[in-house]
Formats: structure tokens, C-alpha cells, sequence
């Protein structure tokens, strides 16, 4: 037995005090660095999650384009268009639908009188995709809005006109509908009410191709057998005779190579060789055309062909060379030209492969050409491409074989449609490397790794400083 003093006792019961109090707080600082510690590896983790997530959506959503939506139709689609700025789509079968693109609602449903099923002439929309005219069913003209979906006039009945002369169309400034009375005449419709009675008349059948308003031109299909390549002419109202003509009877101008410049000051042609000339509208003389009037091709002697496409405000020329056993080569190079001064402001190659274009446009930036190329063989598929004009790289491309195709270049939006289906392709961002910063996954990976940066920083600090 040991005894001790009270002193002792004392001393004894202050040493166990402490050191229980010592204790608690070792114990309460190891619990409170591993709170911290747990706290820490959470948010690293949540933050490695969140950095991964952003990293697969970035890699699933590289290509710029993309299938929005598929449209199933329940009867065959004569005809398909873009309309308002690409925030619509109208579909022409027995009658004329038009949906909301993005969400595929049905916006509108309007009867037609039976459209020939050898020609898609008997519906039409404006340049700028405003407005639709179609044959309604009381036998008239009628054109719709596309933006208000509201009917903006009615022209008389129409009646007595064989299947193939079901050609309306719009003007070059979508102000006036060409119309059919006869098949040797046509009215003129203004979307403000006025009209033009007749606005060409002749002594055989004709068909407009199309209504150069600005300047009171028609370029339409002529009654002259003799010409070799073609019977298409430029005819003039005020004058009452074709002008812009040359070279006959072993020349003419392609139906679809006529156009005029954005200011109404020129007016192009192109023949069967691939050759433009250009009609200036402020000269008093307007014709017949010279050898010098062509602007272009340049060269006098290539192995090879060219031909020569019009878009709004550009013109495509396309040189098919050939090589020794004749054959053509399946890269084409290409130039586009400005209408308003003829300046080329892009040069590339493509590939074609006895492909016709039957259409194009180059966008506003002038930094990209859609076109819908339509093949010639049975073996190759028709096809879509968005070019980058400055390389020649192929953006984006989608083949169909019997497709039909049409686009807005300014709303990023290409369909491609078959007889009972549509696919409608959209573009996320530009297709270059920048065009990721717009994407925002992007942004979410930058933001993560910079969050998980600074929380292992600060983890790091925290041991070295326990």
C-alpha cells in the first residue's frame, strides 16, 4: 500500500486533468482533419465526374452538322422547301403542309388542285422564301405568307392548260408571280394587288423560266428550231424583241444559266460550252452578243469542257478536264465570281464525278458554297455538300441515291427527301477548329478544369501546412 500526502493527491488529480484534456483535443483534431480530408476528396471526385461528362458530350458533338429530325410522310412528297429564314418547312403532296422545323408541329394545311406528277412547276416559292403560290383548289393562284401563314392574294381561275404548262413562278425580286392563261401567255401578279394583263404573249407555246422584274426581261424558251444547243432567249418588254442575242443559228443560252446582278445593271448568260457573257442594262445597245462580250473562260485552248452555274449574287464556273484516253477526271477545278464586279473571290477543287449541279449558293460571309449535286450515272448516288470555298474541303456531305435536296446557307439547314421521308440536318457550330468556343461544352471543360486545378492546390497546401 502506498500513502500519500494531500500535496500529492493534488498534483496527481491536476497531471490526470490535463492529460485527459490533452487527449480530447489530439482526438478532436485527428476527427477534424479527416472531415476535411473526406471533404477534399468528394469535391475532387465531383469535380472528375463533372470534367469527364464534358468531355465525352465535346467528343460526341465534334461534328459540326447533324440529323435533326426525321419527317415520315404518309404519301409520297412531290416537292419539299426551306421557307422563313428556315424556321419552316413546306411539303407539297395533295396538299400543301407546312411545319415548324424544330419541333415538327404542323403550322398549316392548305388544298391544291392536283399537281402532274412529270413536272413540279405547279408550286413556287420566292428568292427570299417569304412566299408560296401555288394552283388552289378553286382553280386559281394563290400565295401564301410563310412568315403570318395568311393567304396575301388570289389571282382568277386558270383553266384549260395541258399538264405540262402548270409553270408559275416568282419574279426575281418575289414581288410578282408569272401565270399561265394559255399555253402561249402569261399574266403577271404583284403580292400589293397590281397585275399584268398579259405580260407576254405569243403566237406558239412558250414557257417562262424567269421574270427579270428590275429591268422588264423574260428570259423564256423561244420558236426558233435552227439553233444547235438550245432555244432559250432573253426577251425584252419594253423593246418587244429578244435582246442579249448571239452567233446564230449554231448558239443559244441554257435554260438554266440566265441571271442579273444584285443591282440590276447586268445581265449574264451562259451557252452550251460553259462560256458567260454580260449585257450591260445602262448601254443603249443590248445586243446581238460579240466574241468580246464573253468574260469568261479566258483560256482559248484546254482539254476539256466547262460549264457555268448562277446563283444570287455569284456565278460558279466548272472546268471537267480530260485526260489522254478522253476520260474526264473526277476533280473539277472551280471558281466563283462576283456579279456585281466579275471578280473571283475563290478558287478549289472538288470532286464531281459526272455530276450536275442543279443548284448552289454561297453564303453571306462568302466563306462556304451548298451545293446539290445531281449524278448522271446509275451507279453514283445524289448527293449534297457544303464546301469551304477557300480549300475545297468538304464541310459536310450526305448521298441518297433519287434524293432531292434543298437548303438555306444563311440558317444552316440542309433536307434531304425521298419520295416519303425527310431528313433535316442543322449545323451546332462552325465547322472550323474555332467553331468549338461556341459550342458550350467547351466552356464546361475549361470551367471544370480550372475548379479541380484549385482544389488540388488547396488540398495540397492543407498537408503541407497539418
Amino acid at each position: 500500500m502506498i500513502f500519500r500526502t494531500d500535496a500529492e493527491h493534488l498534483a496527481l488529480s491536476i497531471e490526470r486533468h490535463w492529460f485527459r484534456a490533452d487527449r480530447g483535443a489530439v482526438n478532436q483534431g485527428l476527427k477534424g482533419q479527416n472531415s476535411v480530408a473526406m471533404r477534399f476528396s468528394l469535391l475532387t471526385l465531383v469535380l472528375i465526374v463533372l470534367l469527364a461528362g464534358s468531355i465525352m458530350a465535346f467528343v460526341m458533338g465534334m461534328p459540326a452538322w447533324r440529323l435533326s429530325r426525321t419527317m415520315n410522310f404518309d404519301r409520297p412528297i412531290k416537292t419539299i422547301y426551306l421557307a422563313d429564314g428556315g424556321r419552316k418547312i413546306v411539303a407539297v403532296q395533295d396538299k400543301i403542309h407546312i411545319y415548324d422545323r424544330d419541333s415538327g408541329t404542323q403550322l398549316l394545311e392548305l388544298k391544291i388542285e392536283n399537281e402532274p406528277d412529270e413536272y413540279f412547276t405547279a408550286t413556287a416559292i420566292s428568292k427570299q422564301r417569304d412566299a408560296i403560290a401555288f394552283y388552289d383548289n378553286d382553280g386559281c393562284v394563290s400565295i401564301y405568307s410563310t412568315r403570318t401563314l395568311k393567304r396575301v392574294m388570289q389571282t382568277p381561275p386558270v383553266n384549260g392548260l395541258s399538264k405540262n404548262s402548270y409553270r408559275i413562278g416568282f419574279s426575281e425580286s418575289g414581288m410578282w408571280v408569272t401565270v399561265p392563261i394559255q399555253e402561249n401567255e402569261y399574266n403577271a401578279y404583284s403580292l400589293s394587288g397590281e397585275k399584268k394583263v398579259p405580260l407576254l404573249s405569243g403566237v406558239v407555246p412558250f414557257r417562262v423560266n424567269k421574270y427579270f422584274d428590275s429591268a422588264e426581261i423574260v428570259f423564256r424558251s423561244a420558236d426558233d428550231k435552227n439553233r444547235a444547243h438550245s432555244t432559250e432567249e432573253f426577251y425584252s418588254l419594253k423593246r418587244k424583241r429578244p435582246v442579249f442575242e448571239y452567233g446564230l443559228p449554231q448558239s443559244g443560252w441554257v435554260y438554266w444559266a440566265g441571271a442579273i446582278s444584285p443591282d440590276g445593271a447586268a445581265l449574264f448568260g451562259a451557252d452550251a460550252n460553259g462560256r458567260v457573257a454580260r449585257l450591260d442594262l445602262k448601254k443603249e445597245d443590248q445586243g446581238p452578243i460579240l466574241e468580246k462580250d464573253f468574260i469568261f473562260p479566258t483560256e482559248k485552248k484546254r482539254i476539256g469542257d466547262s460549264v457555268a452555274y448562277f446563283s444570287d449574287d455569284s456565278i460558279l464556273a466548272v472546268w471537267m478536264p480530260k485526260t489522254l484516253a478522253s476520260q474526264y477526271s473526277p476533280y473539277c477545278p472551280c471558281t466563283l465570281y462576283s456579279t456585281l464586279d466579275l471578280k473571283p473571290f475563290a478558287n478549289f477543287t472538288t470532286y464531281t464525278r459526272d455530276s450536275f449541279v442543279m443548284k448552289f449558293v454561297v453564303d453571306n460571309e462568302r466563306r462556304r458554297m451548298f451545293a446539290s449535286l445531281f449524278s448522271k450515272t446509275k451507279d453514283d448516288f445524289d448527293r449534297v455538300q457544303v464546301i469551304d470555298v477557300d480549300s475545297g474541303e468538304v464541310l459536310f456531305a450526305h448521298r441518297n441515291r433519287n434524293a432531292s435536296i434543298d437548303f438555306d446557307a444563311n440558317a444552316n439547314c440542309v433536307l434531304v427527301y425521298d419520295r416519303q421521308t425527310c431528313k433535316v440536318f442543322v449545323r451546332d457550330h462552325p465547322e472550323w477548329w474555332w467553331g468549338h468556343f461556341y459550342r458550350i461544352e467547351t466552356w464546361l471543360i475549361v470551367l471544370f478544369s480550372a475548379l479541380l486545378v484549385r482544389q488540388l492546390i488547396l488540398s495540397r497546401r492543407k498537408k503541407k501546412s497539418a
